[in-house]
């Protein structure tokens, strides 16, 4: 940059001064150390000579003040800029750690997540083990009742075996029945006593039949039902929330309806017979039907015959 000549005016002298500075502010520095010269020289009755000595002691003090307050201004920067880079690390350090904690923060809310969906299963795991139990229970009872309902179907069973034998009987009974309605038939009777004796046979034939024909009738009923208990008791478990499979239950009314069933009416005959004469009927038999009528609960009041017939 070119350097200019500035003309200025101290203690009443003109100076020209050769500077590269603006020429506005290299006048007022020649006005202020005039002024001050000026001061010193009316203020102090000093001379020129003194005045400009002592005004250029306080300009060069004024400017070794300002260097070291410009040397403790830099020194503060300095200290100020170490601060700056320190706050800087801090900075880094502490946005790391704002990543680090957000990190955390987005796991936690995970984990929360898993947590509410684990608590909700356990929910649903306790609602589950809820109905398992009542499952359970109502396995158990179900169990029970086929327990009780195969020891009623053994029961009938044995009361199967019976009648099988009382079937037999029966059947050896026909047999000599026949044979005793073909001698007759041979001997070609023609007496009352006789034709009664043939008719009482023929009556005993037919009813012994419809016995056999009832006997066994329940004995099939029988086998069935212990056939469909036993498949019920083996039948794997309904899922949860399927009904199971409705069992067949033996009811008192069956009991009655077989007992009914197996002493099939006989028509009255007018011939006359005593109605106490049991001597025929077979002995087996009225054990058999004393002892099913005590497991009843009662005690059957009058024996009676198959045979019978009222007068």
């Amino acid at each position: 940059m070119d350097k200019k000549r500035v003309s200025v005016l101290v203690a009443g002298q003109r100076f020209t001064i050769l500077t590269d500075e603006d020429e506005k502010y290299v006048i007022e520095i020649a006005a202020k150390i005039d002024a001050r010269i000026t001061s010193l020289v009316f203020s102090q009755n000093i001379t020129r000579e003194r005045a400009a000595v002592l005004t250029a002691l306080d300009f060069a003090d004024d400017n070794e003040q300002d260097k070291r307050a410009i040397a403790e201004i830099k020194e503060q920067i300095k200290d100020y800029l170490t601060q700056i880079d320190a706050l800087s690390e801090q900075n880094i350090a502490l946005a790391q750690k704002n990543d680090q904690l957000e990190q955390e923060i987005t796991s936690l809310k995970a984990a929360a997540d898993d947590q509410a969906e684990a608590s909700k299963e356990i929910e649903a795991l306790k609602a589950e083990i809820g109905g398992l139990r009542e499952e359970n229970a109502a396995l158990k009872e179900k169990g029970a009742q086929s327990e009780r309902e195969i020891a009623s179907l053994k029961a009938e069973a044995d009361d199967q075996a019976e009648a099988s034998k009382e079937i037999e009987a029966l059947k050896a009974e026909i047999n000599s029945l026949h044979e005793e309605n073909a001698a007759l038939k041979e001997k070609g009777a023609q007496s009352d006593s006789d034709q009664i004796a043939l008719k009482e046979a023929q009556k005993k034939i037919t009813s012994a039949e419809n016995v056999i024909e009832g006997l066994k009738a329940k004995v099939a009923l029988m086998e069935e039902r212990l056939r469909k208990a036993q498949t019920a008791n083996n039948a794997p478990a309904a899922p949860i929330g399927e009904a199971a499979p409705a069992q067949e239950t033996i009811t008192a009314e069956d009991d009655l309806f077989f007992d009914t069933q197996e002493e099939p009416a006989v028509k009255p005959q007018k011939e006359k017979k005593n109605r106490h004469d049991h001597s025929h009927v077979n002995p087996y038999r009225q054990q058999h039907m004393q002892k099913k009528n005590e497991q009843k609960g009662y005690t059957q009041q009058r024996q009676y015959s198959l045979f019978d017939t009222d007068e």
